[in-house]
């Protein structure tokens, strides 16, 4: 993560299958990731299964899901203990 703390940022990081899709024609790509530095039509993942998100408000103020379940969870300050956000 970028270390500037007077800035938003995120991080997510999807499940991989295994295999790689190429972009459809079709405005039916929405649910692909694709990686222009890949040198072959195939070099998009799906978008269906978050494994890990994480983002940063600036301040110290941290939110972030882990898991299967996407429970989330907010740190408000650096130091803070991590609560759940109710579902």
């Amino acid at each position: 993560m970028p270390t500037d703390k007077n800035e938003n940022h995120t991080v997510i990081i999807w499940e991989w299958r295994g295999s790689y899709k190429e972009m459809p024609d079709t405005d039916q790509g929405s649910d692909l990731l694709c990686f222009e530095d890949m040198k072959t039509k195939k070099n998009c993942i799906d978008k269906d299964k978050r494994k890990v998100w994480i983002s940063t408000y600036g301040k110290g103020k941290y939110e972030y899901s882990v898991g299967l379940d996407d429970r989330t969870y907010t740190q408000l300050t650096e130091n803070a203990e991590p609560k759940r956000v109710p579902d």
